[in-house]
């Protein structure tokens, strides 16, 4: 039998059936079951939850899981059996309402048409702009300057006409150079740009006196769009869109309800991610006829920053993988959550530190600065500088490797 993972939808028929902290009866997730096809998934999976009181409403999308997928997935897989389903990740509320549909389709289905756009960055594609005036396909600047190196740097709309040269040339990126998104839209290149350009800038919490650059056609933004922005933040940006594909990364974050049986790892290849898009629909067109500065709320930004945090919670994690290989990869995970909790702790704010803390976690375990009283003299100092406990940590971790002390 083949391992297969679904992302589902189930209903706990009374509170009792409930195998999930969050209080409510109807979940998502993603659950790793063996069978022979599709078919024998979902019959499976229907056996093993129905004697414990759980309906599966739905399987919303289904993949086999093959050697290509991400190392931690398979490595669960390894696990699954035909009788017991496996949860991978976590189980979030079905009830919550999201002003958009987002799921996957390849980018074999993207084709050159009238109504196809890309919108790239100058930043993330060094020669963009020389590259785009040798390709005959028609685009435009959103940024109204005309000095050159702004010119470089900034983000440019091409219409992806039947005969365009380069929709293959922006497939054939890799997918961790995040260099941009597709979008639909019947509207006129005129006023595509003219609308985008609005959402160049942002005014945000605490900013209030001058907007910030917000890069919305940054792949990895532009999901995080999906899950913070509000419906009536949403509605307005994609009002003369249809739909929007941001290529997939292992430095993106899925959006919770997002109907993808593959999950997105910080331990995926690039390779594994090629040709992958979230595609994302408006549900609803609420505030699709707001005007003026683009603002985000307070409620937005918080939401925008624990997805940032999320973000270097899994950058971190893999990091830890890359230097503390053949580790089980929930050791990774629980580092870098841990690290940020026990840097604030000691007072230890910066990426380099957290690093550091995750590093000393991987090495000496949980709690190491009371395992050894070194450590915790370290840390426990106060009247050094951040950077001075960061830098006694290291030359600890260094001696105590040289002398071989065994890890608890």
């Amino acid at each position: 039998m083949t391992p297969w993972i679904g992302y589902v939808r189930l209903h706990a028929l009374t509170p009792a059936a409930r195998f999930w902290g969050a209080k409510t009866d109807k979940v998502m997730g993603r659950l790793v079951l063996c069978a022979d096809t599709a078919d024998g998934y979902r019959a499976a999976l229907k056996a093993a939850l129905d004697p414990r009181g759980i309906a599966l409403e739905a399987v919303e999308a289904l993949a086999p899981i093959t050697d290509t997928c991400s190392p931690e997935l398979v490595s669960i897989s390894k696990d699954a059996d035909g009788e017991t389903p496996l949860l991978f990740g976590r189980l979030c509320d079905a009830d919550t309402t999201y002003p958009s549909e987002v799921d996957e389709v390849g980018a074999y289905t993207l084709q050159p048409h009238r109504s196809l756009w890309a919108l790239l960055d100058g930043v993330a594609w060094p020669g963009l702009p020389q590259t785009l005036a040798t390709s005959g396909d028609a685009h435009a600047c959103l940024y109204a300057s005309t000095d050159a190196g702004t010119l470089a740097t900034g983000p440019w709309l091409v219409h992806l006409r039947p005969g365009s040269t380069m929709l293959d040339a922006i497939l054939d990126q890799s997918p961790e150079a995040h260099v941009g998104i597709f979008l639909r839209s019947a509207a006129t290149m005129d006023v595509l740009k003219r609308h985008l350009r609005r959402f160049t800038m942002a005014y945000i919490p605490g900013e209030a006196q001058a907007p910030v650059y917000f890069r919305f056609y940054d792949p990895r933004v532009m999901l995080d769009m999906a899950s913070a922005l509000s419906p009536a933040t949403l509605g307005r940006f994609m009002e003369p869109m249809d739909e929007v594909y941001a290529p997939l990364s292992p430095r993106t974050v899925l959006p919770d309800h997002a109907y993808m049986a593959l999950p997105i790892t910080p331990f995926d290849s690039a390779a594994s991610c090629v040709g992958r898009l979230a595609r994302v629909r408006l549900l609803s067109d609420e505030g699709a006829q707001t005007r003026g500065a683009f603002r985000i709320d307070t409620v937005e930004y918080d939401r925008f920053q624990r997805l940032q945090r999320k973000k270097a919670e899994r950058s971190l994690a893999r990091k830890l993988s890359d230097e503390f290989p053949n580790r089980d990869w929930s050791e990774y995970r629980k580092a870098a959550q841990a690290a940020p909790v026990a840097a604030h702790r000691f007072h230890l704010k910066s990426v380099k530190q957290v690093s550091i803390m995750a590093r000393a976690i991987m090495m000496r375990g949980q709690d190491f600065w009371d395992t050894y009283p070194e450590a915790g003299a370290i840390l426990n100092q106060s009247r050094v500088e951040p950077w001075q406990k960061k830098n006694a940590l290291v030359d600890w971790l260094v001696a105590s490797a040289r002398t071989q002390e065994p890890a608890t």
